[in-house]
């Protein structure tokens, strides 16, 4: 991001609050994305400069802002509570990735302050997944289902029972009447990443946020989401346009922004990809890992979405490891039919971080014509791997008691003959092709006749997959998935 872009897109944000009217009522602010130390993140755009509590610099990431941890770190902005009039005032936020710890646990404070137990504050609501906006009352203004998603927040009052509110695009309002705050209390803050006194503290991570007297929120949420797609743009400047439309789906389904070191590994990814003649190869494939969710990490780098089948949950997903299976119900259907690659031109590949006996994927048990990927430890043999790729006669078993992580493939371009990898070796394995078996594969299982195999069902943690037609050199493919996984580890908070 460099400084003079950085600095344009400022400008025009401030223009912009200055054209609209909204510049005179912000009397305290931070932008705190687009930088890469505290000091110019906490630098004030108003206001008296904030006061930091426990934040260092790894929490800082230049493309979205400074995350929370949910429990000791927050912001004191030096802005009273009675620095604005009670009823005008406004609070707004803008949260670039959303509070894991909603769900299940307890509320969390995007930002507040609290004067005898009146609230100015923009809260999220446990489990229910909805935002709460208070401005000097017991009561609130609720807008449903949106504390999960990345976005603008905010709350203005102008009058003594009206209090509009706004978060992710949505606008409600309600009668909340307002009560008069202590002018002479002492120490009564509004903060950031929680409320006074650091009480119910966030893990999100926030962009930006002011306080000051009322306003319109639509107009301000405009102004800031504009500029944070322009601070992001430039973040993103030189990205690959097949990485930044992987990027942007992925944070769709998020809910949340990626963190910069995550988007940065993703792009050199694909741009490797191409650079090895491997992109158009693959046809079916997900990133298991660096999305903030399994929907994230279900989205498709290439071909269509797998559906996924036996009640996959949150902590079946580790963004740094992957997606791990149970061993009997869950599974992923790729929705790649193993027939729509030629006969004597495909691969399968899947990288695992953890691996245990079974498919870790494939079609077909028995039949001809079937490809899989997987580990067997029957009487007699040790962590024998088994390949098929198009077949199922030949030796294609490979005894191979390393294969604990990393990529293990197959890749047929020949009609007698394809390569099998695993533990950075590959193994030409003497098979004649067959009919391709026209069936999807599976992922974590391998599909019979249809159904997922309960016998071949694993419990390996994938990082990765991809279905398509055959790669050249599957060390290639090994080197690049090995060190997309690595990065996005190493850039993951």
């Amino acid at each position: 991001m460099t400084v003079k872009a950085k600095a344009d897109a400022i400008d025009r944000f401030v223009r912009t609050l200055k054209s609209g009217g909204l510049y005179d009522d912000i009397g305290a602010a931070c932008i705190m994305a687009g930088w890469t130390n505290l000091a110019g993140a906490l630098y004030p755009l108003k206001g008296a400069a904030p006061t930091n509590n426990g934040f260092l610099a790894a929490d800082l990431d230049a493309g979205i802002g400074l995350k929370g941890n949910g429990s000791n770190k927050w912001i004191g902005t030096n802005r009273l509570g009675t620095a604005d009039n009670q009823n005008d005032v406004h609070q707004s936020a803008y949260m670039s990735a959303s509070a894991p710890t909603v769900v299940g646990g307890s509320s969390r404070y995007i930002m507040g302050d609290t004067d005898s137990g009146n609230t100015n504050a923009i809260l999220q609501l446990s489990g229910s997944l909805n935002d709460s906006f208070q401005s000097s009352p017991s009561g609130s203004v609720v807008i449903t289902g949106t504390a999960a998603t990345a976005g603008f927040r905010g709350m203005s009052r102008t009058s003594s029972t009206a209090l509009a509110a706004r978060s992710a695009g949505t606008a409600n309002s309600g009668t909340v009447t307002s009560v008069p705050r202590s002018p002479n209390q002492v120490g009564v803050y509004g903060s950031a990443f929680g409320v006074a006194s650091a009480t119910g503290l966030t893990d999100a991570t926030l962009s930006f946020y002011s306080i000051g007297s009322a306003l319109d929120l639509a107009a301000l949420d405009s102004a800031v989401s504009t500029l944070m797609a322009d601070l992001r743009a430039i973040d993103e400047d030189g990205f690959d346009r097949d990485a930044l439309a992987y990027i942007r789906a992925v944070e769709a389904a998020d809910g949340s922004f990626l963190e910069t070191g995550v988007k940065q590994a993703i792009n050199s990814f694909i741009v490797g990809l191409k650079k090895d003649n491997l992109w158009n190869a693959i046809k079916a494939s997900c990133i298991l890992c660096g999305a903030r969710t399994i929907a994230g990490a279900l989205v498709p780098l290439a071909g269509t979405a797998p559906t996924a089948y036996g009640g996959w949950s949150s902590g079946d997903y580790n963004r740094e490891t992957g997606l791990v299976g149970n061993g009997t119900t869950k599974y992923l259907d790729s929705n790649r039919a193993n027939n729509a690659d030629p006969q004597n031109d495909q691969h399968m590949a899947a990288y695992a971080t953890a691996v245990t006996n079974g498919t870790a994927m494939g079609v077909g048990a028995l039949q001809a014509g079937i490809t899989r990927i997987g580990r067997r430890n029957p009487p007699g043999f040790t962590n024998t791997l088994v390949f098929r790729s198009q077949t199922n006669t030949g030796v294609t078993d490979k005894t191979d008691a390393q294969w604990t992580s990393g990529l293990a493939g197959v890749s047929r371009s020949q009609s007698n003959s394809y390569i099998a990898r695993s533990a950075g070796t590959n193994l030409s394995v003497t098979a004649d092709s067959q009919v391709p078996y026209a069936q999807n594969s599976y992922v974590f299982c391998r599909n019979s006749d249809g159904a997922a195999d309960d016998f071949a069902t694993s419990g390996l943690r994938l990082a990765f997959y991809s279905i398509g037609s055959a790669i050249s050199d599957l060390s290639l493919l090994d080197a690049r998935v090995t060190t997309l996984v690595s990065q996005i580890a190493a850039a993951i908070p």
